[in-house]
């Protein structure tokens, strides 16, 4: 409820704006005689935050009585601006005022399509009917919140660094017409509502990012991307990238980024003594870069001969390394190196700005010698990949040790590139899989064959072939044989896993009986399986396999052995009981090997008192010797309660061990 205060405040607002003309009638207004009473209401947006809004279209209506056209217009007004010339109200922001005479009234706020941007942006509302009898000072007519008309875009900005910028402004273009700006978010928000119709998004860039975008990363408003978002929609959009020409400066005790790098040859040693250049962007096309410091490798830090580092203003960059502008002597043994060329490429920015600290580049400086290519294969005509090729000076050192100056490696096709140093050099190719070759097919320095390395045509024709080193497992023993060591078993064997050529075949099989020291071969027996026999009783057996692979030394390897060969065995325990805590348990043991075995069967036995764990920590033992596969055995001094026997053949050279078990209820 208002207060009579705020409500005499309300009036004499009303009554100034009408002085000045801030209520304007646009439609028939009611009898200047019957205007005697304020109906106002205030229109805000409807979210927690919401503030008035202005300059939205009010249509106030009195009922006639007439069924058959219950309401007139009986004239318009708009919500004022926050600042308003009303010395009474100057903060009034989204109130609206009418000077009505006895009736009852509504309002529609924001009704009819008036060509404004407002229309588009928030959606039409109804406000309460309202009684005006004549004897009141004001009448609220209370109006509901708008909503924005559309849905909502989340359009983040930033720079070429992929930093944010902070001040874009976006405004929404009604698709059927360049020219209508329907919405339009201020500087520092991500966020866009659309209107209610179709529109086109623009983004205009600040100071410090001059430039204009349309959305999706258009040129123009003819082929930017058309939104139809409905009120509630929401939709995140991708980075939207402007070029920044003004950097965030150091401030207070903040010192400028620190670009640093290392300066170092194809093999990886830092170069002391190369002059690094670091030249910044100006965004002026007619000289688009400047100079903005020189450093020579290993100036800044003794111990690191190829370091350098330099406090350099914030902005985009480009270095260059040993350049040859003859301000500084050029070393010669390296080639020139360029970070971004002469030419920026955006999409490869180095950044130093306040927020990375700076930027850190190493520089890899070729020889300055020619190009020495050529390709590497074995004898069988295969290229090799990842061969090791090294340049060394044709020149030994006093000490006549062959001076390396360079390295690197075969690609997929068994090609490589160098640049040599000196006058002449030799190379010497390697791989782990074949024996070293050196240039001219040589087999040491010595006898390498030298290549003009001095500046001029490329040398393309040195090619080597290096020579096939023999199969070998790739693990040993990893030639495995599988299926059970018993008489009348077939084992097997997976040939095993073979270097460094592939795919490989099995060319030879070979069993082996082993007894102690002594392995003795089994004639006949080539294929990669066997069927154990009798005579391999007591015995371990193994398989010798041969590898091959065209071009190369066959492979010739043992297998692992087998397990000791026996014969199988099985036993059978029943029993029951006789009289008090005794149970008799007969036993019957069968044999592969043997119709009729003697030997010997270990017992444990006792009460299953809380599973097999209780069981094996109190049971008691007994050993029983069998004739003839079957013996009978007491045992006394059980528990009345079930019972477990287990029993186990003991094992022999003539048969392998088995188990059984029975129960018995003892009395």
């Amino acid at each position: 409820m208002l207060s009579n205060t705020r409500r005499r405040l309300i009036a004499a607002c009303a009554s100034v704006m009408l002085v000045l003309g801030l209520g304007a009638v646009t439609t028939s207004p009611s009898d200047a005689a019957d205007q005697q009473v304020s109906l106002y209401g205030v229109v805000k947006a409807d979210y927690p935050w919401g503030e008035g809004i202005p300059d939205l279209a009010v249509r106030v209506y009195k009922a006639t009585g007439n069924p058959a056209s219950p309401w007139a217009l009986d004239q318009t007004v708009y919500t004022q601006e926050e600042h308003s010339t009303n010395p009474l109200c100057p903060t009034c922001k989204g109130y609206w005022y009418a000077k009505v005479g006895p009736g009852t009234y509504r309002a529609t706020v924001n009704e009819l399509d008036d060509g404004t941007a407002n229309w588009q942006q928030w959606s039409s509302e109804t406000t309460t009917s309202a009684v005006v009898d004549g004897t009141q000072e004001q009448v609220e007519s209370a109006t509901p919140p708008v909503r924005h008309a559309g849905g909502e875009l989340n359009i983040p900005v930033v720079d070429q660094c992929k930093e944010p910028i902070q001040g874009a402004t976006f405004e929404s273009y009604l698709a059927n017409s360049a020219g209508d700006v329907a919405t339009t978010t201020a500087a520092n928000s991500s966020y866009l509502w659309l209107p209610r119709t179709p529109a086109r998004v623009k983004i205009t860039g600040p100071a410090a990012a001059p430039g204009t975008v349309w959305l999706t990363n258009a040129s123009s408003f003819a082929t930017a991307k058309t939104f139809a978002l409905g009120p509630g929609v929401y939709s995140e959009q991708p980075n939207v990238v402007l070029t920044r020409t003004t950097f965030n400066q150091p401030s207070g005790t903040q010192q400028n980024p620190k670009f640093r790098g290392t300066v170092v040859s194809p093999t990886g040693t830092q170069i002391a003594g190369v002059p690094v250049r670091l030249y910044r962007k100006t965004y002026d096309p007619d000289s688009p870069w400047k100079l903005e410091a020189t450093i020579i490798s290993g100036s800044t830090s003794p111990g690191l001969p190829g370091y350098y580092e330099a406090l350099v203003p914030p902005g985009e960059y480009r270095m260059t390394a040993n350049e040859a502008d003859g301000t500084v002597p050029v070393v010669s043994t390296w080639r020139s190196y360029s970070i971004q060329g002469t030419e920026f490429d955006p999409s490869v920015p180095i950044c130093a700005t306040m927020t990375t600290g700076g930027a850190s580049y190493d520089a890899r400086l070729d020889y300055s010698g020619r190009t020495i290519s050529g390709t590497v294969k074995d004898t069988g005509g295969h290229l090799v990949k990842g061969a090791t090729v090294e340049v060394y000076s044709a020149t030994a050192d006093d000490g006549a040790d062959p001076q390396l100056q360079t390295t690197t490696t075969t690609n997929s096709i068994g090609g490589y590139t160098v640049h040599g140093t000196t006058d002449q050099i030799k190379l010497r190719v390697t791989e782990s899989h074949h024996t070293p070759i050196w240039s001219g097919g040589g087999t040491s320095f010595d006898t390498a064959s030298p290549i003009d390395a001095t500046p001029g045509a490329d040398s393309t024709t040195n090619d080597a072939a290096l020579g096939e080193f023999p199969l070998t497992l790739d693990r040993i023993p990893y030639i495995t044989i599988h299926g059970g060591a018993k008489v009348g078993t077939t084992i097997g064997t997976d040939g095993g896993e073979w270097r460094p050529y592939s795919p490989i075949t099995i060319s030879h099989y070979q069993w082996y009986r082993v007894k102690g020291s002594t392995s003795t071969k089994l004639t006949g027996y080539t294929s990669s399986h066997y069927k154990i026999r009798k005579n391999d009783l007591g015995s371990t057996l193994k398989v010798q396999v041969t590898a091959h692979y065209p071009g190369a030394q066959d492979g010739v390897a043992f297998s692992e052995e087998t397990q000791k060969i026996g014969n199988t065995s099985s036993i059978k325990l029943s029993g029951h009981s006789y009289s008090k805590h005794t149970a008799k348990i007969k036993i019957t043991v069968k044999t592969s090997g043997t119709s009729k075995p003697d030997g010997k069967v270990t017992l444990k036995y006792g009460v299953l008192y809380n599973g097999l764990a209780w069981f094996n920590r109190h049971a008691k033992h007994k050993t029983v010797k069998f004739k003839d596969g079957k013996a009978t055995v007491t045992l006394k001094g059980l528990g009345v309660r079930e019972n477990y026997i287990e029993g186990s053949v003991v094992a022999t050279s003539k048969w392998l061990s088995s188990s059984g078990h029975t129960y018995v209820n003892v009395k």
